[in-house]
């Protein structure tokens, strides 16, 4: 992986819209090459994995379409200084095949592969650990017998989250299909009307085209709704980014973490604090020797299973009950 591809996720975490020097900044803290590296990784990012705001169609197609070296644009003072930008839709468009278990059954990824994905939620983890490094967040704690335990239980869960994915990444008309929703209801246990469900759907189809984040997601959902479905909403983004956790009521009290109440002012913004959060611990524990352990049993006990880091953490938490 480049390091303009390092880029994405966490520009992606961050901002909707973005500067040069916004990037340059995630650059500085997320790489490990020298500074001249860095300068050349915004600008490729920039140049391959985004488009200028405001610009006439013919000067974003002189930056986009250059080649080789962004450092030699006519225009590069303007891309620094001046310039604003926003993300395509279609990054990072990855293909790979991958099988689970003795069943043989294939699961084609497209968008993402599981590897890629582990890389870049690690390098975000960097600069969330910026903002919670000096904060009192509960570590997340397992035990061997309990990864062993939690293992046993997870194939079932397995085999259908991996057919809901192929689903996902195979048609693009997923969402509308009897087939997905009956297994994806059963599978996230969606319990709601009809009229509810139909909305649910519709976003996800609308959050897969255009990459929304959680808390785009959180506020469309309640304005179809008129709820505020933190759990269903982190479910959403996780189908159609794996690298992203789940916000369950398992996986809230395995890190010690709970929901403001309804009457909260504040609701919205501690539902997105709380997803972040897990995102750093989730990262934060696969970094650790005890993270590296979790991985490496569950790929021994399914060796043939390509998902991400965050998923393997999170089939293993929503199995353990404390």
């Amino acid at each position: 992986m480049t390091n303009h591809e390092k880029l994405i996720l966490p520009v992606r975490s961050k901002y909707q819209e973005f500067t040069y020097q916004q990037v340059k900044e995630i650059a500085d803290e997320t790489l490990t090459c020298t500074d001249s590296g860095k300068n050349y990784a915004t600008l490729k990012f920039l140049q391959k994995n985004c488009y200028p705001i405001g610009l006439s169609d013919e000067i974003a197609s002189n930056f986009i379409n250059q080649g080789g070296d962004p450092r030699g644009f006519n225009m590069l003072n303007n891309v620094k200084n001046d310039w604003e930008f926003k993300m395509k839709l279609n990054v990072p468009p990855i293909e790979i095949t991958t099988k689970f278990g003795s069943s043989g059954k294939n699961s084609i990824l497209k968008n993402n592969s599981a590897k890629m994905l582990d890389a870049l939620v690690l390098t975000n983890s960097k600069i969330a650990l910026n903002k919670y490094k000096h904060a009192e967040i509960t570590t997340i704690t397992l035990t061997k017998q309990q990864i062993h335990d939690a293992l046993t239980k997870v194939e079932k869960g397995l085999d259908q989250y991996l057919d809901l994915q192929k689903m996902v990444n195979d048609q693009n008309d997923f969402y509308q299909k009897d087939e997905f929703r009956k297994k994806y209801n059963h599978f996230y246990r969606v319990r709601r009307k009809l009229n509810w469900r139909n909305d649910f759907y519709e976003l996800m189809s609308k959050a897969k085209r255009e990459q929304l984040e959680f808390p785009k997601v959180l506020k469309l959902l309640y304005k179809a709704t008129t709820r505020y479905e933190a759990s269903f909403s982190s479910k959403l983004v996780a189908t159609v980014n794996p690298s992203m956790p789940i916000i369950d009521s398992i996986v809230l009290k395995n890190l010690g973490l709970r929901l403001p109440y309804s009457s909260n002012p504040n609701r919205v913004e501690e539902i997105c604090e709380i997803h972040k959060k897990i995102i750093f611990m989730y990262n934060a524990y696969l970094s650790t020797s005890d993270g590296q352990y979790l991985v490496d049993e569950f790929k021994c006990k399914y060796p043939d299973a390509n998902i991400t880091k965050v998923k393997m953490l999170d089939l293993v938490l929503w199995q353990t009950r404390t």
